[in-house]
Formats: C-alpha cells, sequence, structure tokens
C-alpha cells in the first residue's frame, strides 16, 4: 500500500482535528445526503484515512464504520489532490481484485473528491458508490468538489468550535478565581440585580458587618443599613437602575462593632449584548481609609483587561464622544490594526470603503442619541484579507451621562460562507434534478410517438383473418411487447412528473 510523502504531517492534522471517532453529527450526515441525491448513487461516504483503517465520519448505504485501509478505494485519494472516478471498477488493474468488487457488495462505480486542507493536506475523501458501471457528470463533479469543501470547512469550523469551548470552560475557572479574587480583597464587595437584591457578597463584607451570606442576601443585608439612610438610599438606587446608570451613594453602615461608619458604595451597571441591564457590581469602601479608592480602582480595571483579554469576541471601549480608547488583543486580530491605529476615530480605516460611510454614519448617529448600536460590516486587513462581523455596543453610563460606550465584535466570516456554499450545493441539485426531469420527459415521448404507430399497424395486421398461425402468433409477440414497452415508457414519463 502506497504512502504519500507527508503522510507523517497529514496524520497529525487529522489528530489535531479531534475527529475521528466521534458520534454522528447532523452537518455531515446531510451533506452525505446531498452528494447522493445530486450523483443519483445509492452509497455516500465521508472517510478519513487513519494509519491503518479508512473511517467514515457519515455513511449512506452501507452499516459498515470503518474498513482495513488496503482496502479502501479512497487510499489512491491522499496521493493527489485531484479527484478520482473509475466508471467501473472491475475494469480497473488496480481495484478489479478488491474484495468489495468481487465480493459483496459488488461495487462498480466510483467517485471521490479529496478533502484538503488550508495547509494542502489530504485528509480523506467525500466519495459515492454505485453497483453499476456508470458515468459522472460536469455539474455532479462540481457539486461534489464544492461539498467537498463544506466538509473541511465544517471539520475546521467543528475543531474551532470545541477550542471555543475550552475558552467557555477557562471563563468557568476564571469565575471561580474571581470569587477566590473578591474573598481575598480588603474593599467590601457584592453584586445585585437591578431591584438592589444582593446576590453576592465577599469575605470582607461579612468581616465587616459581622452578618452571615443567609443574612446578606436578597434586601436581608439593609438590617446592617442606617434607618436614618434607608429611604434616600432606596430612592437613589432605584432612579439610578431605572435609567441603567452609574450608582454613587455615601451612607452609614453598622459596623461588626455595633457602630455605625460612613462609607462609599459605588455601583457600575453590567449589561448583556443587547444592551439589557442585568446586574450592578458594587464596592464599598470605609471612609476612614480612604486611600483604598485608588487600588479598588486598579483591580476592576485589572479584572476588565482580564476578562476582556480571555474573550473569544473583540472587545472596544470608547469614551463619552465615541473615540477608541481601547481595544483587546481579539480586535486587533480580526481588524489588522494595533491599538494605536485604531484609537479615536482610526479604526473606521479598517473598513472598506463601500461600507465605510454607512458605518460611520450609524455610528454617528448612535453615539448622540445614546441608543444601541449594531452593524454587520466588513474589516479589511493590512495583508488584504477580509472579514466580515457584526458589531454591537451599548452605553457606558455614569449617572445622568452617558461616560462612554462598550462594544463587542463578532467574526461571522466562516459563518457566511459555510451558508453560501450550501446555498450554491442546493442549487446545484435542483439544477440537475431539472435537467433529468426534462431529458426523461424528452426521452418518453420521442420513444412513445413511433412506439403507438407500431402497435396501431400490429393491431390493423391483426385483424386481418388471411394470415398464417405463424403469422397471428409473430404478431401477438409484436402486440404484447410494444404495448408492455409502452407501459414502461408511460411510467418513466409519470415519474419525471412527480420531479
Amino acid at each position: 500500500m502506497r504512502r504519500p510523502p507527508n503522510e507523517v504531517e497529514r496524520l497529525a492534522r487529522l489528530r489535531e482535528l479531534e475527529i475521528l471517532d466521534t458520534a454522528p453529527e447532523e452537518a455531515f450526515d446531510q451533506i452525505v445526503s446531498i452528494a447522493s441525491q445530486i450523483c443519483e448513487a445509492p452509497a455516500a461516504f465521508i472517510s478519513l484515512l487513519d494509519t491503518e483503517r479508512e473511517w467514515f465520519k457519515a455513511r449512506l448505504g452501507t452499516d459498515l464504520t470503518s474498513i482495513d485501509r488496503t482496502l479502501s478505494l479512497c487510499s489512491e485519494m491522499v496521493l493527489s489532490d485531484s479527484p478520482l472516478i473509475i466508471n467501473d471498477l472491475s475494469q480497473d488493474p488496480r481495484f478489479s481484485n478488491n474484495p468489495l468488487v468481487i465480493n459483496a457488495p459488488n461495487m462498480r462505480f466510483y467517485a471521490g473528491v479529496p478533502l484538503i486542507t488550508n495547509d494542502k493536506l489530504v485528509l480523506g475523501a467525500l466519495c459515492i458508490l454505485d453497483k453499476i458501471p456508470r458515468q459522472l457528470s460536469i455539474s455532479q463533479l462540481q457539486a461534489l468538489q464544492a461539498l467537498a469543501r463544506q466538509v473541511v470547512l465544517q471539520i475546521e469550523l467543528r475543531h474551532k468550535l470545541l477550542k471555543v469551548q475550552s475558552t467557555i470552560d477557562s471563563l468557568g475557572e476564571s469565575e471561580r478565581r474571581f470569587r477566590v479574587i473578591a474573598d481575598a480583597s480588603p474593599v467590601l464587595l457584592w453584586i445585585s440585580d437591578q431591584a438592589g437584591n444582593r446576590t453576592f457578597f465577599n469575605t470582607a463584607w461579612r468581616e465587616f458587618t459581622g452578618l452571615s451570606r443567609e443574612d446578606s442576601l436578597a434586601d436581608s443585608w439593609e438590617a446592617a443599613l442606617h434607618p436614618d439612610d434607608r429611604e434616600v438610599y432606596h430612592q437613589r438606587w432605584h432612579a439610578a437602575a431605572l435609567q441603567g446608570a452609574r450608582f454613587q451613594r455615601e451612607f452609614r453602615l453598622r459596623h461588626s462593632s455595633g457602630t455605625y461608619r460612613w462609607v462609599l458604595e459605588q455601583a457600575m451597571p453590567l449589561f448583556s449584548s443587547t444592551g439589557r441591564l442585568e446586574a450592578y457590581v458594587s464596592s464599598c469602601v470605609d471612609l476612614s481609609s480612604r486611600n483604598t479608592d485608588e487600588l479598588q480602582y486598579q483591580n476592576n480595571e485589572a479584572r476588565f483587561r482580564a476578562i476582556s483579554e480571555a474573550a473569544p469576541l473583540g472587545i472596544f471601549v470608547t469614551d463619552s464622544d465615541g473615540n477608541y480608547i481601547y481595544t483587546n488583543n481579539q480586535f486587533q486580530n480580526i481588524s489588522g490594526q494595533s491599538s494605536e491605529e485604531s484609537f479615536g476615530s482610526g479604526w473606521l480605516r479598517a473598513i472598506p470603503l463601500e461600507d465605510r460611510e454607512r458605518v460611520a454614519s450609524s455610528w454617528y448617529a448612535a453615539t448622540k442619541t445614546a441608543t444601541p448600536f449594531e452593524e454587520t460590516h466588513r474589516y479589511q486587513r493590512h495583508d488584504g484579507g477580509i472579514a466580515w462581523c457584526t458589531v454591537k455596543a451599548a452605553t457606558i453610563n455614569s449617572t445622568d451621562t452617558v461616560s462612554g460606550w462598550v462594544g463587542t465584535v463578532d467574526d461571522i466570516t466562516e459563518r457566511r460562507e459555510v451558508n453560501e456554499e450550501l446555498i450554491a450545493a442546493k442549487r446545484a441539485a435542483e439544477t440537475a434534478t431539472h435537467a433529468k426531469s426534462q431529458f426523461l420527459a424528452n426521452m418518453s415521448h420521442e420513444i412513445r410517438t413511433p412506439l403507438t404507430a407500431i402497435i396501431g399497424f400490429a393491431e390493423s395486421l391483426r385483424d386481418d383473418t388471411k394470415h398464417t398461425p405463424e403469422q397471428f402468433h409473430t404478431l401477438d409477440i409484436i402486440l404484447s411487447n410494444s404495448k408492455h414497452l409502452l407501459n414502461v415508457i408511460n411510467e418513466i414519463l409519470d415519474l419525471s412528473k412527480i420531479d
């Protein structure tokens, strides 16, 4: 069995993609189904060539999940990057003695298109099989090649999604670390919903107030709030929450010693990607030690940057006028700009001229009206690469004014390419089906017309009583076979009408 010169690299790439021995997936099953319909073949496979076996990620027309590589019809595919079409396997010396040809399922026709990655490595093939010798049309081959590209995109997209899931798991670990860090902080920290009900307290809060976690949740914490400050506190809090604004207030909080101390609470709103207020994150400092303010600010800034750099989305922050003042690494990867290049309005230079005016106008309108911003447009990097992205931004509110904007950039390039390829494959399938139906209809018509005349002449001759018994027998055979053939033609014509 011959192996390609890059076999080591090819197998390493196959294992890196983490696709072997995985469960069936709808996206791949749909592709083999489309391939079978387009090529009118009873069997179709997405095969991946491992060291000693050919494993089927998706299959149609067989219960086999893998076969020995020495029996693989696709083994020749990894030796080149071209389609392999064999009209009659029994006549090809490479495969005429293959057990799959001389024994069940007695395959005769094979067509395969290699699955080639961006780094020019052949992972396997998208192939179809038939039990009769036949040919493949140009349009069918082109559709098969388009579907093969979709298979590779799906495999690579699946791998990227696995990485995203790993990132999500890492963010879960980040949440655990945040709680550890929060509990290690000397600053009082808590998280509230928009109604002011507390959902999280750190250790510093519990040590300062002497309240347990249960005595602090929801509105129970208000037992530590000075009675004279409660009404004003509630009024200011609900006013801020209605506007989704930053909350800041000095009030008296009961210390675990039983005395009341003046403290300063600063609460920042947290918004969803759609701009909906979800929660407030609050810090509270004992005003007897005001020098902790700067430390808290630095901690918040560091936490935001850590979360931002771990996020799979591009993230940017602007000042109150909409000028960029921060971008994370993912934003820089998508746009091809450094932080300094994107600052101010420099980010617009990464947008192609065809989109720039529309996006700039929409951004200007959003910043002037303090309304959520959402646009889908392209970024053009310095190397000429294009990235399609969905960009969303929401305001950062400070008291009654907008202090800035925070936004996300989601790279949807691969999703658009996958959708476009699937649409093209569907159109090709519809075109092929229409051509087949037209051919069957034309063929049926052209054969039925002379056949009807033959039947008419034969029936006229049969009505003549002057023939010998042998001549009558011959006429009966002509009439019987002609009517049978006419029935077959009519059934073909009915089939074309159904399609």
